[in-house]
């Protein structure tokens, strides 16, 4: 995905070659597969935030506010990616 800053920011003049390229792919190749996500994240705030922002990019998200829980899901459940 391309830098945010410099694509929204600067354009794509300050853009490396790579970010150029993806972003002129349509929306449909930039999309990564579905990746089952978990987030340890204790802020109610930043919780709904970014489940908000993943769910957005079709992450499937699993919120818990402890890394004590985070570690049990873990050790239950297998995960792509690991936010805390």
């Amino acid at each position: 995905m391309p830098n945010p800053i410099c694509y929204l920011s600067y354009g794509l003049s300050n853009c490396t070659a790579t970010e150029k390229r993806v972003a002129r792919l349509p929306a449909a190749v930039k999309a990564v597969r579905s990746l089952h996500i978990l987030l340890a994240e204790d802020n109610a705030v930043n919780q709904r935030l970014a489940v908000r922002l993943l769910e957005k990019q079709s992450h499937a998200v699993v919120v818990l506010d402890t890394s004590k829980a985070a570690v049990a899901a873990l050790e239950r459940e297998a995960f792509d990616l690991v936010v805390g």
